[in-house]
């Protein structure tokens, strides 16, 4: 397994076990932050009169080590999307010195993750702008809650907005095939 992929997967892990440290303003929000390095900044501009499509969350560090990360996470019920492919997208904008930026998807049963997906595989790279990224992933019928949101690593800044949530119609992902068990990224520019 990549090491990139072994990292996303500690951000995952970390996001199922630790208690979320707060950002300012992110409790009025609904977003919270969990950051490896404790050097990362969250800043949400919400619009009281959206939901969190609405919101832009950005994530900066200067000084964060090459293999930190920070994630930026949102958490919606997993009611009616049972069984479904569920599609995350959103557009990330990225600073000169951004080192990766990826949009990620988890959902649990109870405090148990059960699925997890995210576009890691195709990072957001240094200086982009209004990059739409879409990952996929098949919530499983025992799922009650989802969390998703943004990830960048190592030092750098990501801006992140119009994130959306879409159930598909059914358990077959757009190509045809059933997920084998949890989830299916795709990126798109």
């Amino acid at each position: 397994m990549p090491r990139s992929v072994k990292n996303i997967a500690c951000v995952s892990a970390l996001l199922a076990c630790v208690q979320m440290p707060q950002a300012a303003g992110a409790q009025q929000t609904g977003w919270e932050k969990t950051d490896t390095a404790n050097s990362y900044d969250l800043t949400i501009t919400h619009h009281p009169e959206g939901d969190a499509s609405d919101d832009t969350i950005t994530l900066h560090s200067d000084t964060a080590p090459l293999d930190a990360f920070a994630a930026a996470s949102h958490a919606a019920p997993a009611t009616g999307r049972q069984g479904k492919a569920v599609r995350l997208q959103g557009i990330l904008t990225t600073d000169s010195t951004a080192t990766g930026a990826a949009l990620w998807i988890a959902a649990y049963a109870g405090t148990k993750q059960v699925a997890f997906s995210n576009t890691q595989a195709a990072p957001v790279p240094a200086s982009s702008q209004n990059v739409t990224r879409t990952t996929l992933i098949l919530i499983p019928h025992d799922a009650n809650r989802l969390v998703f949101g943004v990830l960048l690593k190592g030092k750098g800044k990501v801006t992140a907005s119009s994130l959306t949530l879409s159930a598909l119609d059914d358990e077959k992902l757009p190509d045809g095939t059933p997920p084998a068990g949890s989830c299916h990224a795709e990126s798109a520019v």
